[in-house]
């Protein structure tokens, strides 16, 4: 009987964390990533707010909105098309170009 307690208590764990079969949003025709600080990795300093517009998986617009400590122009905003989707990014960073930034390259030690 223990075995058999046990055994439902382990299924019933394992289905309860399974992962769900969601996709997520998407995809959208238009997306903007709104009042993001932007980190190009050239060097040179962070520029933003920054509204930044994607359209069919490209990149379109980089538009400055503002500067730092000063309230965000929004007639220089971009505007969002119908069926298109607005993230609010204030406060955030945008680093682009990063893929994969965890890897072992230490030859076979490292794996």
């Amino acid at each position: 009987m223990k075995k058999l307690l046990l055994l439902f208590s382990l299924i019933s764990f394992t289905i309860g964390s399974a992962q769900s079969d969601y996709k997520g949003e998407g995809p959208y025709s238009q997306l903007i990533i709104r009042g993001v600080t932007l980190i190009n990795g050239d060097g040179a300093p962070p520029r933003g707010p920054i509204d930044i517009v994607v359209e069919n998986n490209m990149i379109k617009r980089i538009q400055v909105v503002g500067y730092p400590g000063v309230e965000i122009n929004e007639n220089r905003r971009p505007k969002l098309k119908e069926g298109g989707r607005e993230l609010d990014a204030s406060g955030m960073y945008l680093l682009p170009g990063f893929i994969d930034m965890h890897g072992h390259i230490g030859g076979r030690v490292q794996g």
